[in-house]
């Protein structure tokens, strides 16, 4: 009895360690993500926002469905890194 007594002592002293009276996150952390976001947006000028046409190219369109149907990939293009 007095074993179970002192273990709930300690254990109860081991686990105070662990509070902590900070956020685990500080509120700035949620800011950095918006930073980022905002830092790799590329805006369009307002007469690119403003061209909603799209050219629609119909012999690429053609051999990516061809391409879909009978399961064919075109392999990657080889970069320069290696």
């Amino acid at each position: 009895m007095r074993f179970l007594h002192l273990s709930v002592a300690a254990a109860a002293l081991t686990l105070t360690g662990c509070v902590s009276a900070q956020a685990a996150m500080p509120s700035a952390a949620h800011t950095a993500v918006k930073t980022n976001i905002a830092a790799q947006a590329i805006t369009p000028p307002q007469a690119q926002k403003a061209d909603r046409n799209i050219p629609q190219d119909r012999a690429l369109r053609d051999a990516a469905r061809k391409r879909y149907r009978t399961d064919t990939i075109k392999p990657p293009k080889k970069t320069g890194t290696q």
